[in-house]
């Protein structure tokens, strides 16, 4: 989603009128991390204070996890190589992943994908 469109969704949740969705959560968005990471920080930087704002957060919540903790996940398709790593998890199980940060379009356009994957 634009950041202008991510705007306007801030301010209609900020303001009360932003509509839950009506599925509710339906997955969680895990994100691996490490401390030394500057993708990380620009992803919190760019999205971390708005996304338990959006209706995406309604649908994914939201789980940061350390990459060193990578061993005791179940359910991964293939372990993580890179921070930030977002993976998409169903009854779990890994539906997809984003494997870096580049922008904040980006990040909302290729987590949008993944999300209609589980509305299939």
């Amino acid at each position: 989603m634009p950041a202008l469109a991510r705007l306007l969704v801030l301010g209609a949740a900020l303001s009360g009128s932003a509509q839950t969705h009506a599925a509710g959560i339906i997955g969680r968005l895990l994100m691996f991390e490490s401390d030394d990471c500057a993708y990380c920080a620009a992803w919190e930087h760019d999205v971390g204070g708005i996304y338990p704002l959006t209706d995406e957060s309604r649908r994914l919540r939201l789980e940061r996890i350390s990459i060193d903790e990578q061993g005791s996940m179940q359910g991964l398709n293939k372990p993580i190589r890179f921070t930030p790593t977002f993976i998409v998890m169903f009854k779990g199980h890994e539906i997809g992943r984003i494997e870096g940060y580049r922008s904040e379009d980006a990040f909302w356009g290729l987590l949008g994908r993944l999300i209609d994957e589980l509305d299939k």
